[in-house]
């Protein structure tokens, strides 16, 4: 596995922890895959394919990261046209 690593983390959401496994590949230019626990962590987050998500290493020593969930607006209001 010379072009590929595991890493494991924990995905941190309104206090609440769940298990990512991910798999990094060197050739990928730092990309960063997770294959293991992202259903279950959408699933219990309720989340759409329209919502964001931004992640923050808060703890590095426990691979521990906080996530921030952007949802999408249904409705945005009304059109605003600024002019110079």
């Amino acid at each position: 596995m010379g072009n590929r690593r595991a890493l494991k983390f924990k995905v941190l959401v309104h206090g609440k922890k769940w298990p990512l496994k991910t798999l990094w590949r060197k050739a990928a230019k730092r990309n960063l895959y997770v294959n293991r626990g992202w259903p279950m962590f959408l699933k219990d987050n309720k989340s759409k394919e329209t919502d964001v998500c931004g992640f923050e290493l808060i703890n590095n020593k426990d691979s521990v990261l906080k996530l921030s969930i952007f949802r999408a607006v249904k409705d945005p209001g009304p059109q605003i046209k600024l002019t110079e």
